[in-house]
């Protein structure tokens, strides 16, 4: 095997050189984070979703040694952390769903009763902010005797949403003693 010690000097002195140029790329960009860091005064930096990823990303190879020496702005526990919690959302799944599909937020938040015999709905009353009054008057306009839509039915299902205040439902069992 031939003897390869002319090449080696000068590729031991460019390899020195360049590891040299790297020491001094790192230690200015260390003492620009320590004057941008002064800079702040003692204030938290704010980092967007981006940013965090991108110093979790870097910050996870370099190791929690290393960045004990070099992170300025957050400890090296929360640059960690951030890479677990990116680690976590990529091998997150979305679970199938399982049970009655949830409603339509458009359709939840309409105000009406449906006979389900029969398929009618029947508006119960509209307005953009039921309070404790306006219920108490769709359950009067609900059990009137003459037009109302419930003297007919035998059971009526309610939710528990806060709309059904405590004098609604009074309102219901006093005129429907059996629902």
């Amino acid at each position: 095997m031939p003897d390869y010690l002319p090449l080696k000097l000068p590729l031991v002195t460019f390899a020195g050189w360049v590891s040299r140029e790297q020491a001094q790329i790192i230690a200015y960009l260390l003492e620009e984070n320590r004057v941008l860091e002064e800079q702040l005064h003692g204030k938290r930096l704010r980092l967007n979703d981006e940013q965090r990823r991108r110093l979790a990303a870097k910050g996870k190879v370099l190791g929690r040694k290393l960045l004990e020496r070099i992170a300025t702005i957050v400890t090296p526990d929360t640059i960690l952390r951030w890479h677990r919690r990116l680690i976590a959302m990529k091998w997150t799944f979305i679970s199938s769903r399982r049970g009655r599909p949830g409603l339509m937020k458009e359709i939840r938040e309409l105000l009406f009763v449906i006979d389900v015999a029969t398929r009618a709905v029947h508006i119960a009353g509209t307005t953009p902010n039921p309070d404790a009054a306006f219920m108490a008057q769709v359950a009067r306009n609900l059990t009137d005797s003459f037009d109302g839509f419930l003297p007919s039915k035998r059971f009526l299902i309610i939710d528990r949403d806060t709309k059904f205040t405590a004098q609604f439902r009074s309102t219901l069992r006093d005129a429907r003693p059996e629902l």
